[in-house]
């Protein structure tokens, strides 16, 4: 298979979103986060989101089954680690290791699932489900704190 621009393009304009707001999210100021487990939360997030770029690229070099992994394990890093910094904003910092430690955890073997056993299925779930709960966790619950000073 041959690279095209738009398979290319797109992770490059991915990482030249996530690697910058890597370094913003670890300075922790800029986005007036009161939790230090919250920055690793959003940390994670942002590796998730320029490992997507990496992982992309790669796949496009040779699609096939082991090569999907980098780019479906780094958007399910990604998703489980907003999800898990929106979880800390509304219940609090006590719950904050245990979700994101759950989450990442899961992702890992959902992908380690689909390598052994050629079967896509856990992915596919825990691919809908998190971008689902993301949209509705904050309608669901308010956040603890405003982010205001």
């Amino acid at each position: 298979m041959r690279l095209t621009l738009t398979s290319v393009s797109t992770p490059f304009r991915v990482a030249l979103v996530g690697v910058p707001c890597l370094m913003l999210a670890l300075n922790g100021g800029v986005f007036n986060i009161i939790f230090q487990g919250e920055v690793w939360a959003w940390a994670l997030f942002y590796v998730g989101i320029a490992c997507v770029a990496f992982g992309s690229v790669y796949y496009h070099l040779k699609p096939d089954d082991h090569h999907v992994l980098w780019d479906t394990l780094s958007m399910m890093v990604a998703f489980s680690s907003l999800l898990s910094s929106l979880i800390v904003e509304r219940f609090g910092q006590r719950i904050e290791l245990c979700c994101i430690f759950a989450l990442i955890v899961a992702a890992f073997l959902c992908v380690v699932y689909e390598q052994i056993y050629n079967d896509i299925r856990f992915c596919m779930i825990f691919q809908l489900i998190l971008p689902l709960a993301i949209p509705v966790t904050p309608v669901m619950y308010r956040p603890k704190y405003t982010h205001s000073r």
